[in-house]
């Protein structure tokens, strides 16, 4: 065989700190020879980094970069980032109590940039309501609040009374508290509503009663006379 048998093949050179060399190879080297490939690699340009410095209150929280933990504040309430690649970056300060703050914050190489936090304080809490069956109607306090199973979020603390309805089910009706930067589950059992069969009608007619004899008044009357003969008989005698 003298000519290239054709091929395709992707050909893939790296190497760390250099851009990655790409090459199609279409042809087979000839029986018993070789392909000699000569790919050039560049070197890439060091990274440009800077600092991003944070001054956080109330202090305790933690500080997450591009979803990586970078460590707690202390109580000084500053946090620096030194040689934090230069760019875009996602920053996340979290702490018990307070809602989570999120930036996309830019930092400027070869610089220190400088952003200034303040949390806020969590005031709500949330309800998790679910039931048995599922899809009933969620009434908080006697506003509609969706159907089951949902979460109710940013409610204030305190005590709520909880309706659930379903076409069906009689009503379900419970009390719980919102608490302070929690999920408080809620479950209700609805109860089928149970509806009572009509009783057959007895379609047997009655049997009619049979009238009592009756007396004729003559027969009465005679009798009576009979009665006063025989006294008056015994009277003479």
């Amino acid at each position: 065989e003298t000519s290239n048998r054709p091929v395709n093949y992707q050909l893939m050179i790296t190497a760390p700190g250099y851009t990655t060399y790409n090459e199609t190879l279409v042809q087979a080297p000839k029986p018993g020879k070789s392909n000699i490939i000569r790919g050039t690699l560049t070197v890439l340009p060091p990274a440009k980094t800077g600092t991003l410095s944070l001054a956080v209150s109330p202090p305790g929280g933690e500080v997450i970069v591009d979803g990586i933990s970078s460590g707690f504040i202390d109580q000084s309430g500053i946090h620096v980032l030194r040689d934090i690649t230069a760019g875009y970056r996602n920053i996340q300060i979290t702490l018990a109590g307070y809602k989570d703050w999120f930036e996309r914050v830019y930092v400027e190489p070869n610089m220190n940039t400088k952003i200034r936090v303040t949390l806020t304080p969590i005031t709500t809490g949330s309800l998790q309501v679910s039931s048995e069956p599922s899809s009933a109607n969620v009434l908080l306090n006697g506003a509609p609040m969706g159907i089951t199973p949902v979460t109710i979020p940013d409610l204030p603390a305190g005590p709520v009374q909880i309706q659930l309805t379903l076409p069906g089910y009689q009503d379900w009706n419970g009390e719980t508290s919102v608490m302070i930067g929690q999920t408080v589950p809620v479950f209700g059992t609805l109860i089928p509503i149970v509806i009572e069969t009509p009783k057959p009608v007895n379609t047997t007619p009655e049997a009619t009663p049979t009238p009592e004899p009756t007396q004729s008044p003559l027969l009465i009357g005679t009798v009576i006379g009979a009665l006063g003969g025989v006294a008056l008989i015994r009277k003479k005698r």
